[in-house]
């Protein structure tokens, strides 16, 4: 009976801590604390209504995420967007986009792919910047980007792919929001679903570096 109640109080921790984890994620991610924002435990306890210790165990995986910085007897901080560490993490991106690409040509669908460039074409379809929805654009460029890496069917390169997903989807944000243009970044997006549906491996590798360092300036601007 002991072993049971202990058992059902351990698990209710971890689902707590999974809980608060990904709220926090999602309120850096979407700079909602904004990079050297504090963040106030006292805060996410009314905020989520969850006790500390969920909170402090969702920091922690956080910090070993490389997303905020714990500082003890200093507080807790979001990490901010350095130059140097964009342009470490978009050269790896590249590389392991490409690599995958090599072997995910061959199990990507055309189904798939028509449903993306549908999705690219709503997007498109957007009248102005201010009416657009930057949570639907992230995730569709997140979408594609995890496709090639999933149908890769490369179980290590997914690992250390997955390993750093928190970082690429904070900058994809990032990215998002520094669009010049959305008629460019949505071409940019159907150009790429083209020529992967043509299994076309050369110009997949060009487009993907292409597509990726662009990504890169508009942040580097914004920084």
């Amino acid at each position: 009976m002991f072993q049971l109640g202990q058992e059902q109080k351990d698990n209710t921790k971890l689902t707590l801590t999974k809980t608060a984890y990904h709220k926090i994620r999602e309120m850096i991610i979407t700079n909602e604390i904004p990079a050297g924002g504090i963040i106030s435990e006292n805060m996410l306890t009314d905020l989520l209504g969850m006790s500390r210790t969920p909170i402090r165990e969702a920091l922690k995986i956080l910090q070993r995420d490389d997303l905020v910085k714990i500082i003890r007897g200093g507080g807790t901080y979001v990490k901010g967007v350095t130059e140097k560490e964009l342009r470490d993490l978009f050269s790896l991106r590249i590389s392991l986009e490409c690599l995958a690409a090599e072997t995910a040509i061959h199990y990507i669908d055309d189904h798939q792919i028509e449903e993306m460039l549908q999705e690219w074409k709503t997007i498109q379809n957007f009248d102005h910047l201010a009416s657009v929805n930057w949570e639907q654009i992230a995730f569709a460029d997140n979408l594609l980007h995890r496709m090639i890496i999933y149908k890769s069917h490369n179980q290590v390169l997914r690992h250390v792919y997955d390993g750093l997903n928190s970082k690429f989807i904070r900058y994809q944000h990032l990215a998002a929001k520094s669009l010049g243009s959305l008629t460019t970044t949505a071409l940019e997006h159907n150009e790429l679903l083209m020529l992967l549906k043509e299994r076309d491996i050369v110009a997949i590798r060009a487009c993907l570096t292409n597509h990726l360092n662009l990504s890169m300036e508009y942040i580097t601007r914004k920084l």
